[in-house]
């Protein structure tokens, strides 16, 4: 019996013989989630990476899904008030607090940590454009006032939007 950890799941192995036909019987715990197969002596480690492989390889396109998703939903002008775990969740089909953990383990980052992210990617396009003041932007990104969005704005760039407006008046033509 083997026990490893990986993208935040407890893996137990377990092997037994299955018959004098050189088959052996293997058990995959993953978090209590109990999976059983068959393999001959040859091939089991070749079957147990290809089942770990077949799991992660979800969790991986579950994960790009709700990217695709949160970028998505801050992309949309008609964004609605409702908070981005219930959508999420609603969307996905998923427990929030699962989503969260499974993100985590796989980004390295919080869901929290990416929405605001591509939030202010999308304030610095606004910003950029010039159609928007403000007090429209962070209202249509559902902020709760300039001042959050502000606060925001300025821990993830080094910058208030005011300075990185100037800064981005003050580049050549060629960098934009």
């Amino acid at each position: 019996m083997k026990t490893i950890q990986q993208a935040g799941y407890s893996i137990t192995v377990r092997q037994q013989e299955a018959s004098h036909y050189s088959k052996k019987q293997n058990t995959i715990d993953i978090d209590q989630n109990e999976l059983t197969y068959c393999s001959d002596h040859h091939n089991s480690d070749t079957l147990l990476m290809s089942q770990n492989s077949i799991l992660f390889t979800s969790n991986n396109r579950l994960v790009d899904t709700l990217c695709n998703k949160i970028i998505q939903l801050i992309n949309d002008d008609t964004l609605t008030k409702t908070s981005y775990s219930k959508l999420l969740s609603k969307t996905l089909n998923y427990n929030y607090t699962y989503l969260s953990n499974l993100f985590s383990s796989i980004k390295g980052t919080t869901i929290q940590q990416f929405i605001i992210y591509h939030k202010i990617e999308r304030v610095k396009k606004l910003i950029v454009k010039g159609e928007h003041n403000l007090t429209d932007i962070s209202f249509e990104l559902n902020y709760s006032s300039v001042a959050h969005l502000s606060n925001q704005f300025k821990k993830v760039t080094g910058l208030s939007p005011t300075q990185f407006k100037i800064a981005r008046q003050m580049r050549p033509a060629s960098d934009s």
